[in-house]
């Protein structure tokens, strides 16, 4: 039990659940489904997953779609933990309900990168999501696993060999280096455009 604005599992190697005294000290099932949820985060090991799609948007931060591609990572994470509350035995409209009043009571910072109670929209799918009855909340088959890791490599592959085209582009000489300035000032005058 800390001073955490949230609930959030913490760690690689010997990780921790951080409470907020006000779900350590509230309802048992609250606690109860908080727990499991928070265990589901550890037990699939999503704190490393974080660290790589983190590692990944720093590299990329230009690149809109990385932003996106880890937003949709955050909710899926999210959502597969709630899937593994639900097969828990905890009923999905008491999980709903623990939600968005855990929601409402805790304070979450403005600028929240990594948590997935940060914004009414990402709560609102998530307990659409909990609450959908056709959702299949199985475990990944090795044969789905299988074709995704294929699907992967393929895409890999197939972005690592373009290269782009450097022979249309036409050349341009250099003029020798007789001062800093002067040769870069002329050139730039009399270069066609």
């Amino acid at each position: 039990v800390s001073g955490a604005t949230t609930p959030m599992a913490w760690g690689i190697f010997r990780p921790v659940i951080l409470l907020p005294w006000v779900v350590a000290a509230g309802d048992r099932e609250r606690l109860r489904a908080v727990l499991l949820h928070e265990l589901a985060h550890i037990a699939r090991r999503d704190f490393l997953s974080h660290l790589v799609v983190q590692a990944a948007s720093a590299v990329y931060w230009f690149h809109p779609l990385v932003w996106l591609a880890r937003r949709h990572a955050l909710q899926l994470r999210e959502r597969a933990s709630d899937d593994i509350v639900v097969g828990f035995g905890i009923r999905p409209p008491d999980y709903a309900t623990s939600l968005v009043d855990l929601s409402r009571t805790l304070v979450v910072p403005r600028v929240c990168s990594s948590l997935g109670m940060c914004r009414a929209s990402t709560l609102e799918s998530r307990v659409r999501a909990i609450l959908d009855p056709h959702r299949k909340r199985g475990r990944l088959t090795p044969a789905s696993a299988g074709i995704s890791l294929v699907a992967v490599l393929v895409l890999a592959a197939a972005v690592g060999v373009v290269q782009p085209a450097l022979a249309d582009l036409p050349q341009l000489e250099m003029p020798p280096m007789m001062s800093i300035a002067a040769p870069a000032v002329a050139s730039a005058r009399q270069a066609p455009p």
